[in-house]
């Protein structure tokens, strides 16, 4: 039952993937809704909404809010789709009956969320493609690649640069560091919400 609901979820996820990379391959189209975000709470509800996953494969999910809230400049919904993408790929890639963390942080003028796991971590001469419409077929069979079902990296870089963020991979106390960079919002900044018509192409 818990494999088939998991099949289900990546289904879900790779549908929606499709979604967002047809919405950046017709920029013109892309209606985008920037506003501020409250990142802690978000990244609380994700990792309510994928504790049942990381349960299924005997993983911890674990997330301590930091002392004070980190607000961010971005979409809501597009910044949604990028910690569900993260999270995904963490809980596929963990091994068992070990440690997922979830973190948010504030980095000068960024906002930063973090996901942390124990499994393969992607090498630094994949780290600049892996995430590419190119790299998916080039990283699929490569054991470091953390290929994901449901076009995870893929989604979340997508889903990233179309709310004026990146996705930011690499290592963290030995662990697999998979992150989500957005501009920070300081105690003072409450810009009104703006919608803009945006062309986030994947760089050639």
């Amino acid at each position: 039952i818990v494999d088939a609901a998991q099949a289900g979820d990546a289904v879900q996820r790779y549908v929606g993937n499709l979604e967002l990379l047809a919405r950046e391959i017709d920029s013109s189209q892309v209606r985008i809704e920037i506003g501020p975000i409250d990142l802690t709470a978000l990244a609380e509800e994700a990792a309510i909404r994928h504790q049942e996953g990381a349960a299924g494969r005997s993983l911890t999910l674990d997330f301590t809010p930091p002392n004070d809230q980190v607000w961010a400049s971005g979409d809501r919904e597009l910044v949604v789709r990028a910690f569900d993408n993260l999270l995904a790929n963490a809980i596929q890639h963990a091994p068992r009956r070990s440690k997922i963390e979830l973190r948010v942080s504030v980095r000068g003028s960024e906002a930063y969320v973090s996901v942390l796991d124990e499994g393969a971590k992607i090498p630094p001469t994949l780290r600049a493609s892996v995430a590419t419409y190119i790299g998916q077929g080039q990283t699929k069979n490569h054991p470091e690649g953390r290929y994901g079902r449901g076009l995870g990296l893929l989604g979340a870089a997508v889903a990233a640069r179309l709310t004026g963020g990146t996705l930011e991979i690499g290592e963290v106390d030995q662990r697999s560091s998979l992150g989500l960079v957005l501009p920070h919002l300081g105690d003072h900044e409450s810009p009104r919400p703006s919608f803009a018509v945006v062309a986030a192409r994947e760089p050639s």
